[in-house]
């Protein structure tokens, strides 16, 4: 779905279940704005890309599960954060990502800050590339085949 930059999109209690990407969202004008996107006690399993696939937009996901994403495409992950022309923010909190190809994957424009959140038997837990990715020391990371690291760890306060 194309939004125009600025607009909020909020999903709370949905399940998603096959197909090629759960939730597409794309910033039809990043100049207005990132989108703002929050997710709520969902759960997105068995896709071919991605559970959430988001470009240019702000997100804060949170007691949300995300399993048994990847197929044919070696750049599918459990949430994808993707940036064109804005800086994306998001808040992982209280997260599940296990059995997918990446279990969260960041373009290096974007930024993460995880807490409390699981990384469990992806091919690699987080796929960064060069992001901007907080950990507040509470999460966990088990069975990957590479975990990927935060670029920095703090305490909260």
């Amino acid at each position: 779905m194309t939004l125009p930059g600025g607009a909020f999109v909020s999903l709370k209690d949905t399940h998603f279940i096959g197909g090629n990407t759960g939730v597409l969202l794309t910033n039809g004008s990043p100049a207005s704005g990132p989108l703002q996107l929050n997710v709520e006690r969902s759960s997105f399993t068995q896709f071919f890309v991605a559970g959430i696939q988001a470009s240019d937009t702000n997100a804060t996901i949170s007691d949300s599960n995300f399993e048994l994403i990847g197929g044919f495409s070696a750049a599918s992950a459990g949430a994808i954060c993707m940036a064109t022309s804005t800086t994306p923010q998001w808040f992982i909190n209280n997260d599940k990502f296990s059995f997918n190809n990446d279990g969260l994957s960041l373009a290096a424009s974007c930024s993460a800050r995880l807490s409390n959140s699981t990384f469990s038997q992806n091919t690699t837990g987080i796929s960064s590339a060069s992001a901007n990715v907080v950990s507040y020391r509470n999460n966990v990371f088990v069975g990957n085949g590479t975990d990927g690291a935060p670029s920095m760890s703090t305490s909260f306060k």
